[in-house]
């Protein structure tokens, strides 16, 4: 319209046609721009899309190249936890045994017999058998009655001679209770500040075969251990594994392997073999790669790290914190064949300062 009626004349229509073929051009152009609009974005929505595609490929690729390595990394994790777990069976079949023989032993047999028969220990047999008065002072005497009898120093001598033994395993203590749980002689490795001979221990797991000690604090467990009938305590009747538990004699956590003691159909009492956590499972470790042993029992110990690579660092720099032994390997780690997994160790603010704890921190397979 504009170039109709434009006055400047090379500028304006010169005739009809002039008009005509400039509204047909018009209308070719307009008919051609979708096409040139989808030819421009046609080819961006194609790279587009095929970015996404490869990005997602990619990832996908990362995904299951580590799902494999993880995969694989697994079934050689598995090989070589077998083989710690033969390994680790071997040593606590040897504890298993050792203690069985002593139980077998008729030294241990006899002078049970005769400390038991005798009329003055039955007299203060009853009253040493509440754990209760582990710590009261008024059966002091009893308890010096009882290291003195000459069945106890016998026993206690039997004991020293497993010590210098070379061919026996490696322990922190030994120790013979009584049928009701009450230990009538013991040998330590080490010195111990605190005497436990005369001491009932009938609420260890590795008296009552539970998975776990009985809380002295809870009524319901301190009836299972009532004196009124001495012979019904819960008690071990094969070689017992005990769970993980603090020494009175020195506060160090520890491992007990016991037997009963037996003659047909008398149950004379408990010899016992005890051993720091720490020291009692040898595990060959790589740079990259170790093996931990764990309680997998059900109850309050279930996960708990019964022998670890770095427990043994531990001990040579000291005491254990009780943190480790409160740490549990949760119950997804324990019920999947292979997975990533966080070491506990490793995550312990109690070992935060501790040398060399940083090697078992991260993610493991």
């Amino acid at each position: 319209l504009e170039q109709c009626l434009a006055a400047n004349p090379n500028r304006r229509f010169q005739s009809a046609e002039s008009v005509l073929l400039a509204l047909k051009q018009r209308e070719v152009q307009h008919a051609r721009r979708p096409l040139l609009i989808l030819g421009m974005v046609a080819p961006l929505l194609l790279l587009a899309v095929m970015l996404s595609f490869f990005s997602f490929m990619y990832r996908q690729a990362r995904i299951d190249t580590a799902s494999a390595i993880e995969q694989k990394a697994g079934e050689k994790n598995q090989w070589a936890a077998q083989l710690a777990a033969s390994s680790a069976s071997v040593q606590l079949d040897r504890y298993c045994q050792f203690v069985a023989r002593m139980a077998e032993d008729p030294i241990a047999k006899q002078e049970l017999k005769l400390l038991l028969s005798d009329p003055q220990y039955q007299e203060i047999a009853e009253t040493l058998a509440n754990p209760l008065f582990n710590d009261d002072p008024n059966l002091n005497d009893k308890r010096r009655t009882l290291m003195s009898h000459p069945s106890s120093e016998r026993l206690s001598q039997w004991l020293l001679q497993f010590y210098r033994d070379p061919d026996s395993p490696v322990s922190a203590s030994l120790f013979v209770t009584d049928p009701y749980g009450t230990q009538v002689a013991n040998r330590f490795q080490e010195e111990v500040g605190a005497s436990i001979l005369g001491k009932n221990y009938s609420y260890r797991s590795y008296f009552n075969a539970t998975n776990g000690d009985f809380n002295l604090n809870i009524p319901a467990d301190v009836e299972k251990l009532s004196n009124q009938n001495l012979k019904l305590r819960p008690r071990i009747n094969d070689v017992h594994i005990s769970a993980a538990f603090p020494s009175t004699a020195n506060d160090r956590w520890k491992i007990a392997f016991t037997a009963p003691v037996t003659e047909g159909d008398e149950f004379l009492g408990v010899v016992a073999i005890t051993v720091d956590m720490g020291a009692f499972v040898e595990f060959e470790n790589g740079v990259h790669q170790y093996a931990f042993l764990i309680d997998a029992r059900p109850g309050e110990h279930l996960g708990t790290i019964l022998e670890h690579p770095f427990l043994k660092d531990l001990l040579t720099q000291g005491e254990i914190p009780k943190e480790v032994f409160r740490a549990r390997v949760s119950d997804l780690a324990l019920n999947q064949a292979f997975g990533v997994i966080e070491d506990p160790i490793g995550q312990l603010e109690a070992l935060a300062t501790t040398k060399g704890r940083e090697a078992y921190q991260g993610q493991w397979i």
